[in-house]
């Protein structure tokens, strides 16, 4: 997984038997590798740096440690709401985990 931090980048991909293609271009503040991660598949394109450039690397373990951190917050900040609406007021913890 990669973040740009500085410089520019153009994405290429290749469909079926032609050549490769240009499909995008990153700059700063763009990333890109996530989806080779997330789904352990190999990568689908080639980025090519068109000027020096500067980036944040992060391992495929890093990386999945990220994910799930943000998937715990992100969940108990919705059992939290929820254990807040009076219509669920009755709902033991499990119950409200379930839900959210």
């Amino acid at each position: 997984f990669y973040v740009v931090d500085e410089g520019n980048f153009d994405v290429f991909v290749q469909r079926g038997a032609n050549p490769p293609g240009k499909v995008c271009e990153y700059g700063p503040g763009d990333l890109f590798g996530e989806l080779a991660l997330m789904y352990n598949a190999p990568r689908q394109a080639t980025v090519k740096a068109t000027s020096a450039g500067k980036l944040w690397a992060l391992d495929r373990e890093s990386f999945q440690m990220m994910l799930c951190s943000a998937e715990n917050i992100k969940k108990s900040t919705y059992e939290e709401f929820l254990a807040n609406v009076e219509l669920f007021s009755h709902m033991t913890r499990y119950e409200l985990a379930r839900l959210s």
